[in-house]
């Protein structure tokens, strides 16, 4: 449930981006949403936790995909606004 509202806070973003809305009101919630979503895949025993990752090692790869994302859309925008 916690990656469905990810997802469709990602494509509500583009969504507004591409209408020429305001997009910030969904990019902020996108990128917490990325970072927690994320780490408790790296940790959480249902996940890759069993592999024995470090709830340290797991936050830290949160935040690096999550700014991984955000570049990402970044770099979308810019395409983006060349067309």
């Amino acid at each position: 449930m916690i990656t469905e509202a990810m997802i469709v806070l990602w494509a509500e973003t583009i969504y507004l981006l591409n209408n020429k809305k305001n997009y910030l009101i969904t990019l902020f919630p996108a990128v917490f949403m990325t970072t927690v979503t994320s780490t408790y895949f790296l940790v959480s025993p249902e996940c890759l936790g069993e592999l024995g990752i470090p709830y340290n090692i797991g936050i830290i790869v949160g935040f690096i995909l999550s700014a991984t994302a955000l570049m990402c859309f970044i770099h979308y925008k810019k395409v983006m606004k060349g067309n």
